[in-house]
């Protein structure tokens, strides 16, 4: 039996942080009410709302996800763009793509462009061949270039750019202009090498109509205004690597406002573009967004384009996109703060997302699941340690229920195709992480989320580098965790059963018995939080479970009156807490069978016994064989079995001595029967097995 002994000094339970740069998350700067607060947690549908717009974009996923590591590294775009917004039409582009080759025989450079009319091609300036094949662009460089040479691919092209029933590439509309290209669609309106994994830095120069404002990454360089042709040219320049599904253009004839994050080394602007009729309710909407940036810096590190900008600006396609520096966002604006989460999820993107990038599609959680539990961690920033529990307690239900309903089991790690974007990857990646952040401790937890951040900034990261992190600030193996909640699926269900003896001057003997009842899930090994309430207060402790069923005793000196598994909300899993006032002793077991394991009529032999547990016994630990010579007498204690079987080797005497055997359970509270469940006789007299 496992035990856990506590002091009998009862221990009244008050949660701080073990961190001093999380100090101000655990001062409330709302004093709202624990039913306040319960009112503005996202709605499942709000939930699924945030997933929608990504989620209709999976299917244009190549059917095996990863592409076949290419022979050049694109080390800047510039992309050049004249769009006619009331014809839908992109009147002349040309994109310089400046690469680095990796191999000495490079003479092709493969890329990707969707449909758009090619004008010409050139390398280094000069005119080339290419062919394409459907969304393939091979261009032939016109000979091998030597590895680590650079070269520069030039295509120009116009056209109408074709997004249709996936939603990516580039919208024109008189009302709104925009692009999307997550996950693997910005290929369908400039031509790149459209993966995650090969960032660069970027230029846009983009010409629209006058009175239009274009909204891009990085700064804006420069604008100005044709008079003659009555046109408007915006000039933005990212100068940190981005993905190229994080590059964007977003164009309307806006209104603006700005806010300002202040540290003590820089100031940045915030520019906030919407709609005229939305630009009230936008600044209350987004009025924290200060106030946020500066609480993800604190815990993650600075943030990370402090020298550029983060902006917003509307858009009308059903969701928001963490385009790098300027997120797009196509959630209502109420001027109620009403969709705050996702305010709180697309900022936290900028570090975890464009920052660092998950570098395939299998690592998909360590941008959505990160940002996900970024959400909790604002509100654990504006409602304290209460915020942060009843945040969580919604995402692990939501979750959970998910799961349940839909019957969608597979690992984070690698989901398969149509569940890029589920709940599997936003809400349980978020528990994930909190369940780590309870494993190796509030200040370890951060630390990982700094040191992972700065080794892989501006850079690409996988699961297994997210993980050797962890083991090197924590000190720990972590391959128990990954292995069960990345790798594999599902979550535990625990079923709490709870009793105690009163031990007169010596207190009470508090029993637990925690069961594992999950049917589409493995065992779970996890430490588990236990709120023990008494007559004279609160109890925490922390308990291994790793078993089908685990048994604890706590020695307490006051009455135990009620006993909660996982009280603070930590994990991701399901429960059934129950109260034992029935102690009754185990029933009695069935079928003893006993066997001479020797030769006919020997005087020595081992005994071998084997029984059947009573179908109906709760809570059923071990059994405690007795032998005896006596019939009617129970005898000596031989051994506990924790099997429905034992082999008894010191059964000596003559051939006609009778050995009588007693079996009793013993169950979680240590009761077992007075009486004796069965006495099997054996007479030396029988041959082997009669």
């Amino acid at each position: 039996m496992k035990r856990s002994f506590l002091s009998a000094v009862i221990i009244v339970v008050v949660l701080l942080s073990q961190s001093a740069s999380l100090a101000r998350m655990h001062q409330p700067s709302r004093d709202l009410s624990r039913a306040e607060i319960l009112k503005r947690l996202p709605r499942p549908q709000d939930r699924e709302m945030l997933r929608a717009g990504k989620a209709r974009l999976e299917p244009v996923l190549r059917a095996e996800k990863s592409y076949t590591p290419h022979s050049y590294d694109v080390l800047h775009y510039e992309i050049n763009m004249d769009i006619d917004i009331p014809g839908d039409t992109v009147r002349t582009a040309s994109v310089f793509i400046d690469c680095q080759s990796q191999t000495d025989t490079l003479t092709t450079v493969d890329l990707r462009f969707f449909r758009m009319t090619i004008d010409s091609i050139t390398v280094n300036g000069e005119s080339k061949s290419y062919t394409r094949d459907d969304d393939e662009l091979l261009v032939d460089l016109g000979g091998a270039v030597s590895q680590g040479d650079t070269f520069q691919v030039a295509v120009y092209y116009h056209g109408r750019p074709i997004t249709g029933l996936v939603q990516m590439g580039l919208f024109i509309s008189p009302s709104i202009t925009y692009s999307i290209g997550a996950p693997e669609g910005a290929y369908r309106w400039y031509p790149c090498y459209d993966h995650p994994s090969d960032k660069a830095t970027a230029d846009l120069n983009i010409t629209v109509p006058a009175g239009y404002i274009v909204a891009s990454n990085g700064t804006l360089v420069g604008s100005k205004l044709d008079e003659k042709r009555s046109k408007a040219i915006y000039q933005w320049s990212e100068d940190y690597p981005i993905s190229t599904y994080l590059i964007c253009v977003v164009i309307s004839q806006y209104t603006s406002f700005s806010m300002w994050y202040y540290t003590d080394q820089d100031t940045m602007e915030i520019p906030i573009w919407v709609a005229a009729s939305d630009s009230a309710d936008a600044v209350a909407d987004f009025a924290n967004l200060p106030d946020m940036i500066a609480c993800y810096a604190d815990l993650f590190g600075p943030y990370p384009f402090i020298e550029e900008k983060y902006a917003m600006a509307t858009f009308n396609w059903g969701g928001a996109m963490e385009h790098q520096t300027c997120v797009s966002w196509g959630f209502p604006i109420t001027g109620n703060q009403d969709w705050e989460h996702v305010v709180a999820h697309e900022l936290s993107h900028m570090w975890w997302g464009d920052w660092v990038t998950y570098d395939d599609f299998a690592d998909v959680w360590l941008n959505e699941g990160f940002a996900t539990y970024c959400e909790a961690l604002w509100w654990q920033y504006l409602y304290g340690e209460v915020g942060l529990q009843i945040y969580m307690d919604d995402m692990q239900d939501y979750y959970a229920n998910w799961e349940n309903s839909t019957g969608h089991r597979f690992p984070i790690y690698d989901p398969p195709p149509g569940y890029i974007y589920s709940p599997t990857e936003y809400e349980k990646g978020g528990c994930v992480l909190h369940m780590l952040r309870f494993v190796v401790g509030d200040s370890t937890f951060f630390d990982i989320l700094r040191t992972y951040g700065t080794t892989y900034a501006y850079a690409n990261a996988v699961t297994a580098d997210f993980q050797a992190v962890c083991e090197a600030e924590s000190g720990q193996d972590m391959d128990w965790f990954f292995d069960q909640w990345i790798y594999d699926q599902g979550f535990p269900e625990y079923s709490l059963l709870w009793s105690y003896a009163n031990q007169g001057a010596k207190g009470y003997v508090l029993y637990v018995a925690i069961s594992q009842i999950q049917e589409n899930a493995p065992i779970f090994n996890m430490p588990v939080e236990l709120g023990i309430t008494t007559t004279s207060g609160s109890i925490l402790d922390t308990v291994t479970v790793d078993d089908a069923q685990d048994f604890f005793q706590f020695v307490l000196q006051d009455e135990p009156l009620d006993v909660q598994l996982d009280p603070n909300h930590w994990l991701l899993c399901e429960k059934q807490e129950t109260t034992v006032s029935d102690t009754t002793a185990p029933e009695t077991i069935a079928d003893l069978a006993i066997q001479l394991e020797g030769g006919a009529k020997s005087s020595s032999g081992d005994m071998h016994l084997w029984w059947t547990q009573a179908d109906d016994d709760v809570g059923v630990v071990r059994y405690v064989v007795y032998r005896s010579t006596q019939a009617g007498s129970v005898g000596d204690s031989l051994a506990g079995a924790a099997d429905t079987t034992y082999i008894d080797p010191g059964a000596a005497g003559d051939v006609n001595t009778n050995f009588f055997y007693t079996v009793k359970a013993v169950d979680w509270v240590d009761n077992k029967p007075d009486a004796s469940n069965q006495v099997g006789e054996f007479d030396r007299s029988l041959s082997k097995g009669e």
